[in-house]
């Protein structure tokens, strides 16, 4: 987000306030190391259970913050609100993606493997998910001219997509099931 931000080397103490990076940082194995999460956080459904929380996604609390002493905390853009970041940055080392699709995804990925040290693992993570979609099996789509028409009618002008938004709004290591979900549809 062209800013430069000093984290230590192995970050031991990390607040996501994201769910999707959350998740994330479960599947890079990075257990112990996060001390909190947001309520929104409810994948893994163990973390989600054990972890502190500090707040909403859209309202931290700054004192269970403080008191979790994070040396990295890692948001995003669209998900948390710039005046808890603001003042998040004065007193902690903040990292926020920008993940705008697959591509950002996939970057937002391995920028986390390398401020976490975890570089490997969330390598094997990116393959794995462009290979999962690269596999994906075009398809037509069950809806018809029709179905759409009718949308256009009551929706003139707007693209139209038919999609669970769980798979394409979770943008972090949730993209590996995305495949699967997608053949499932038509299978």
């Amino acid at each position: 987000m062209g800013r430069v931000v000093q984290v230590p080397e192995r970050a031991q103490r990390i607040i996501s306030l994201v769910p999707s990076q959350t998740e994330l940082l479960y599947d890079l194995g990075l257990g112990e190391r996060v001390v909190g999460i947001t309520k929104f956080c409810v994948h893994p459904e163990t973390w989600f259970k054990t972890k502190h929380r500090v707040g909403g996604t859209k309202k931290v609390d700054m004192d269970k913050v403080r008191a979790l002493k994070p040396d990295l905390i890692i948001g995003n853009k669209e998900e948390n609100e710039r005046r808890d970041i603001q003042a998040l940055e004065q007193e902690f080392p903040v990292w926020m993606s920008d993940v705008r699709d697959l591509p950002g995804a996939l970057d937002m990925i391995a920028r986390v493997g390398v401020l976490t040290g975890t570089q490997r693992q969330a390598a094997d993570i990116v393959t794995r998910i462009e290979q999962g979609f690269a596999d994906l099996r075009p398809l037509d789509p069950p809806r018809t001219e029709k179905h759409f028409a009718e949308l256009n009618m009551i929706c003139p002008g707007t693209p139209i997509r038919v999609v669970d938004g769980e798979l394409f709004s979770w943008y972090g290591s949730r993209l590996l099931r995305s495949p699967a979900y997608f053949n499932g549809l038509v299978g």
